[in-house]
């Protein structure tokens, strides 16, 4: 099981001065920080892999709730499922090595 949780510094000013200028010397000029949780497990089941998740997000800036909730707009739910095919992907191709 996968446990995801964001990380928050409220208010702004919390952050120690040499973490933020690290942050912000590692990202492009006007980057909009997100924040994101989730409970993930996966477990395998005979042949298959079963994928339980539930999770929360919010990308910041001017983007509007519905437009992130969207399926036709390519907002979180269809990011979501194009992550989970490429981390099994990812496990497939390690799971020889580790055998």
């Amino acid at each position: 099981m996968t446990v995801q949780i964001p990380l928050t510094c409220e208010p702004a000013g919390s952050i120690p001065n040499i973490l933020r200028g690290k942050i912000t010397a590692s990202v492009p000029q006007n980057t909009f920080f997100a924040s994101y949780a989730s409970v993930e497990q996966a477990v395998a089941v005979t042949d298959q892999v079963e994928w339980t998740m539930a999770t929360t997000s919010n990308a910041g800036g001017a983007i509007p709730q519905w437009v992130q909730r969207s399926w036709t707009l390519g907002g979180v739910p269809k990011a979501i499922v194009a992550d989970v095919g490429l981390f099994i992907g990812w496990i497939g191709r390690r799971r020889p090595q580790c055998e």
